[in-house]
């Protein structure tokens, strides 16, 4: 994980052009106790040098001013989002997933595998590309010596698909780090002590090992 210091600690990631006409989902763990005050980015989806700071494309994951995991999407001026209902500053790990379809105008939440719900815009966001990535602030060639929202506290696993991942992807990738044994089972150990035979002339070996896998072959042993 990352430590972010909430003052202008930042990643910049920037590699892939994005388009805000696509959907995505933006993923990521945070642990944090600060204090409610201040919005605090995750991971943004942005352009740098677009200097129109209130109507640059913007999709990205967040804690709001209260402390709760929020999914924002906007085109250039069609703004919609999404707030959890519960507060994520309790020092423990949580995850939180965010879904943008542009071509809808849509965001989804989930918050530690759980949905909480969506929001629509009611149309297509207004074309355009976004070519900078984020983590931990956001910034703005507008305003070039200004961090953004940054966040304080921890940042891990943190993903970007280019699709939007169905509610048991999101539910089961949670699982998997938080409780493995919710989705899958660990049955007991099998030992099947069964002799190893030889035919004549070397063919038609058989032998069987613990736990059941068996081998065929015609080697001598």
């Amino acid at each position: 994980s990352l430590d972010f210091d909430g003052v202008d600690d930042y990643v910049d990631a920037s590699k892939t052009t994005f388009s805000t006409l696509s959907t995505y989902t933006l993923s990521a763990y945070v642990k944090s106790s600060a204090a409610p005050g201040v919005a605090q980015r995750i991971l943004t989806l942005t352009d740098y040098n677009d200097s129109d700071e209130d109507a640059n494309p913007q999709f990205f994951i967040r804690v709001d001013a209260l402390y709760k995991a929020s999914v924002f999407g906007r085109g250039t001026l069609e703004n919609i989002s999404k707030t959890s209902v519960s507060t994520v500053n309790d020092g423990k790990w949580h995850n939180i997933v965010g879904i943008i379809n542009g071509s809808t105008g849509t965001v989804y939440l989930y918050l530690d595998g759980v949905y909480e719900g969506t929001a629509t815009y009611g149309s297509a966001f207004t074309s355009d590309t976004m070519p900078t990535t984020y983590m931990g602030i956001y910034r703005n060639i507008s305003l070039p010596t200004t961090y953004i929202q940054p966040f304080n506290g921890l940042i891990d696993e943190v993903r970007i698909s280019n699709t939007a991942r169905t509610a048991g992807w999101i539910t089961t990738e949670y699982n998997n780090q938080s409780s493995v044994g919710s989705f899958m089972a660990i049955g007991a150990e099998v030992c099947m002590p069964v002799p190893a035979t030889r035919s004549g002339g070397g063919e038609n070996v058989k032998t069987r090992i613990k736990g059941g896998v068996r081998f065929r072959g015609g080697s001598r042993f």
